[in-house]
């Protein structure tokens, strides 16, 4: 998981494998990013919990759901247009 200054939380993973919830990320999300990058491993296999995706709308976090590869060249253009982004990476699989 990458928090919006750019540190990088290694012991990171989903309580419920391949499936993304909310409580997964509260500390990023805490922070209030504008953007979430999920990457969803090479062979694209995670995705968000069902309620998920419309409890970020609420918030207004725009959710970019990407294969890992991608969310990383994404991640980077991001950042470098100054977005307040956000990221966590699947790359189990």
């Amino acid at each position: 998981m990458m928090f919006l200054d750019g540190t990088v939380r290694q012991d990171w993973k989903t309580k419920t494998s391949h499936v993304l919830a909310e409580g997964d990320i509260k500390a990023l999300l805490e922070a209030k990013p504008d953007v979430l990058i999920v990457g969803t491993g090479n062979a694209g296999m995670m995705r968000p919990a069902s309620d998920f995706k419309k409890s970020l709308k609420e918030k207004g976090v725009e959710l970019l759901l990407l294969k890992t590869g991608d969310a990383l060249k994404k991640l980077k253009v991001l950042r470098e247009q100054g977005r307040k982004v956000g990221a966590c990476l699947h790359i189990g699989c």
